[in-house]
């Protein structure tokens, strides 16, 4: 009976049907993967770009601090130590630069002659941070690690400048960047769902995170020397793993 069905009409009309059926099937499957391929390929070029434009924002934040204090290195306040007429033009200067939180100059020994935002305390003193000692050491110009300001209590990133008098050190001056200046610029592009912009430091540590910074600031990311190793030592594009978040996204 098995025989004589395999052998029917009705079964060479089935496998016909079929056989031409399953190729529909096939190109419809094969079809759905490259969409989902195209999506993929898409939404890292675009992620890419985000991130070129958040790294060529912060770059000139940081080349515009650099012209901003070779310009306050050479200041005539300055150079006469008038404390008052240095912070009247810090203070002056500062509003026609968004991006920074503070300017100050201070001392060979660390103390805080004079700043654009506040009166400042007689003991304030910065030769503890990094940033000054790296500046004194290396006499030249520093970006240094997030901090918190002692004068405004703000989340910054001092950028600072040697002002010499020869082979003397005369002063260091130094602008605080903001450190909320990726949300500020990332909160006008249009954003996928479910996308975090977030700059880290070479430990893996999150030093700034847009949206929903405040708590995730100071957490380090899973992998992180091994994203690191290959972002800045074997010239890898873009690397792709788990996030702090358990999500897996784009660094």
């Amino acid at each position: 009976m098995v025989r004589s069905f395999v052998h029917s009409l009705r079964f060479r009309l089935m496998l016909l049907v079929l056989l031409v059926v399953t190729p529909g099937f096939v190109l419809t499957a094969y079809m759905g993967e490259q969409s989902r391929h195209a999506a993929r390929i898409e939404a890292f070029e675009q992620a890419r770009r985000m991130a070129l434009l958040v790294a060529g924002n912060g770059k000139a934040l940081i080349e515009g601090g650099r012209h901003l204090l070779h310009a306050v290195a050479r200041l005539p306040e300055l150079q006469r130590r008038d404390i008052s007429g240095c912070s009247l033009y810090f203070s002056q200067v500062i509003k026609d630069y968004p991006g920074f939180a503070d300017i100050l100059a201070v001392s060979p020994d660390g103390r805080i002659l004079c700043n654009a935002t506040s009166p400042v305390p007689a003991t304030a003193n910065v030769s503890d941070r990094a940033w000054f000692q790296k500046t004194v050491s290396r006499s030249n110009f520093t970006v240094g690690e997030p901090v918190v300001s002692r004068l405004t209590g703000q989340p910054v990133m001092f950028l600072a400048y040697p002002v010499r008098s020869e082979e003397r050190l005369e002063a260091v001056v130094a602008v605080a960047l903001h450190m909320d200046w990726v949300g500020a610029l990332v909160a006008t592009l249009p954003m996928p769902m479910g996308t975090t912009v977030s700059i880290i430091d070479r430990a893996g540590t999150i030093l700034s995170r847009y949206p929903e910074g405040g708590e995730w600031v100071d957490k380090s990311i899973p992998k992180a020397a091994d994203i690191l190793d290959q972002l800045l030592s074997a010239g890898v594009d873009a690397v792709e793993t788990g996030g702090v978040d358990g999500v897996e996204r784009l660094y």
